[in-house]
């Protein structure tokens, strides 16, 4: 077991000190067999980082992700590991998939793994459905483990990239009502954002109230960027209550003039 560790380490210390995409992307092809759940989320938030590192280069870098066989066969093993709680069998038997199962006895992701995913994947910008769809699935289980940072940074990602799965979203919107408090601005501007892609305001009027009425006790923390994000995600939804909220937002706009 020491010695199963101690290569999950070296691993991981390999992914990290990689200076390019080309330099990790060897590193995932020659060790992907022996990955645990940490070293999948440390080289997928590493590869998102190394193609954002650059802006000048980013469209570059993303584009070539995409098109790039080492990373899409790693997200399809990382979607192999997701589907293992249910279909172990059926991952074994797969033409030369379930590789990563000899390492990874349990797909218990954690909150902060599953939002590192939807992150990564969603910025390089390709659209797998079948993980995105597994890792929804995986967020339905562990709902209630969530915090304010990882649940609304992986609904803003799945919405992002028109990942479209209401029983997440109405499990989600009980939580995120019982911890709104803990939600910054810009959280709170990016959840309501993901809510209004896929629910409209009738189908959860809470939630939007919710947001609203938090969003009102916290306006001076508001900018210009949040409040505009605000106000477009309500006519989205096609919620209309928050008049309110608007003359607030309308007022704190005209003394930034």
């Amino acid at each position: 077991r020491r010695a199963k560790k101690a290569g999950h380490f070296r691993i991981n210390k390999q992914i990290l000190q990689s200076e390019t995409l080309e330099e990790l992307l060897d590193v995932i092809a020659e060790a992907l067999n022996w990955f645990n759940i940490v070293n999948i989320g440390t080289a997928l938030y590493k590869l998102a980082s190394l193609a954002l590192a650059d802006q000048s280069q980013a469209s570059k870098n993303k584009a070539f992700l995409r098109k790039d066989n080492r990373y899409i066969g790693f997200l399809d093993e990382v979607a192999n590991v997701m589907s293992y709680v249910d279909e172990p069998t059926a991952i074994e038997a797969a033409n030369g998939s379930g590789k990563l199962i000899r390492d990874v006895k349990s797909a218990c992701f954690t909150p902060k793994e599953l939002a590192n995913i939807v992150w990564a994947v969603t910025h390089i910008g390709l659209p797998h459905r079948r993980l995105y769809k597994l890792v929804a699935r995986h967020m339905i289980w562990y709902i209630d483990h969530f915090d304010s940072v990882n649940l609304s940074l992986a609904l803003w990602g799945l919405a992002k990239m028109d990942v479209c799965s209401p029983e997440l979203f109405h499990a989600a919107a009980p939580v995120i009502i019982d911890m709104i408090e803990t939600f910054e601005p810009h959280r709170l501007c990016n959840t309501a954002w993901a809510f209004s892609k896929t629910l409209n305001a009738q189908d959860n009027e809470k939630l939007f109230s919710a947001i609203a009425s938090a969003s009102m006790r916290k306006i001076d923390k508001f900018n210009l960027s949040n409040e505009s994000m605000l106000v477009y995600s309500f006519a989205l939804a096609q919620y209309k209550e928050p008049v309110e909220l608007i003359g607030m937002i309308l007022k704190q706009q005209i003394r930034a003039i």
